[in-house]
């Protein structure tokens, strides 16, 4: 068989940013450290850094690179594209085809996800003004599959959004409601033949149904509603035609 990886998903840009940081809202506890808040020092990540002995600023940005490529198709040893548009049912040979939507162009991720927090590297204990703060920012692709198809059968992937995953509003951090990551809700499974006859009144053949609540780390900081958690797979039931009896 031959495996085709055709959809790369970029990483548009990362930037790696190190700086020394005034050390009096050091949390030693979580190793996080809030900077760009002291009156009159605004700038601990920018080359304009006043703190510490030597000022240090320092920023890596990688360009665009592929993060992942994303398996498109399955075809057999003998498989031949007639039409030349990909795997379709007048192909000859056996095939699999993978179909999948961009939902976000420029994914704002960053690490810590924190309002101007960073990760707090204390160094020698002898001396107060040589601690350091890090941080990953970046902007990427986000792509999910929509459905899987071969000959005979046609199987959709129906995804709703999730309320925690948020993505952040720039370099320093902070929640963005408007950037919101996907769960997979429920894959319906389809007869091509009764897809093509009877279109969006087709009725699947079998349903995978996921559940979900957001009972896991409560308090995560990327969650649009304060106070709650990661999502959290509690149920998977089928239902077949029309049948609950799965449920």
């Amino acid at each position: 068989k031959r495996y085709v990886y055709g959809i790369p998903a970029y990483n548009n840009m990362k930037k790696e940013v190190s700086f020394n940081t005034y050390d009096d809202n050091a949390n030693c506890e979580n190793g996080m450290i809030t900077y760009n808040d002291k009156s009159g020092k605004p700038d601990e990540n920018s080359v304009k850094n006043k703190a510490g002995l030597n000022h240090f600023y320092s920023a890596t940005t990688t360009p665009p690179y592929a993060y992942s490529y994303l398996l498109t198709s399955v075809v057999s040893e003998d498989y031949v594209d007639v039409s030349a548009n990909g795997p379709t049912p007048d192909d000859m040979g056996s095939y699999t085809r993978f179909n999948y939507s961009r939902v976000h162009k420029n994914y704002k991720w960053r690490s810590p996800f924190g309002k101007n927090k960073a990760n707090y590297q204390e160094n020698k204990h002898s001396l107060d003004k040589d601690n350091m703060a890090n941080y990953v920012y970046g902007k990427k692709e986000i792509w999910y599959i929509n459905s899987i198809e071969t000959r005979n059968y046609v199987a959709k992937f129906i995804v709703s959004d999730r309320r925690d995953a948020l993505g952040v509003e720039g370099e320093n951090g902070g929640k963005d409601n408007n950037q919101k990551l996907k769960k997979l809700s429920k894959i319906e499974l389809y007869s091509r033949a009764e897809l093509k006859e009877d279109g969006q009144n087709a009725i699947p053949i079998k349903t995978a149904h996921f559940e979900y609540d957001y009972s896991l780390c409560p308090g995560v900081p990327n969650q649009l509603n304060n106070g709650q958690g990661k999502l959290t797979l509690q149920k998977v039931y089928f239902t077949h035609r029309d049948s609950e009896k799965g449920r």
